[in-house]
């Protein structure tokens, strides 16, 4: 009598890298075509991976923090927003940067 083994081993190599968050203005007030007055909010969103955790840095800030609703911008001049994300089992996203110049006064929000 034959002995016949069923067992199969599979090996799956996919995609280890989560995708890089993006950033998305949800809601501002253009001064010019480039500038946003006093105020800009911005979300952070990855695409196909909803339950990966997002990270951002705003200038001028060493310290990282966990997104997780939109964050309003309101310091006068440029201030450069960067983001990744990160999931277990996943690589950490590529880092993403957003530019955005506030025109005004600063103030509280």
């Amino acid at each position: 009598m034959r002995r016949i083994s069923l067992e199969t081993r599979v090996e799956l190599h996919g995609n280890d890298h989560i995708n890089p968050p993006r950033c998305s203005v949800v809601d501002s007030n253009k001064s010019t075509e480039s500038a946003y007055a006093l105020q800009v909010q911005v979300a952070l969103v990855v695409d196909l991976q909803p339950d990966a955790t997002i990270y951002f840095r705003m200038s001028g800030s060493s310290a990282k923090s966990p997104y997780g609703q939109p964050i309003v911008i309101t310091t006068p001049g440029t201030v450069v927003l960067s983001a990744w994300a990160d999931k277990p089992g996943f690589d950490t996203s590529e880092i993403v940067t957003c530019s955005y110049a506030i025109d005004g006064p600063s103030r509280l929000s």
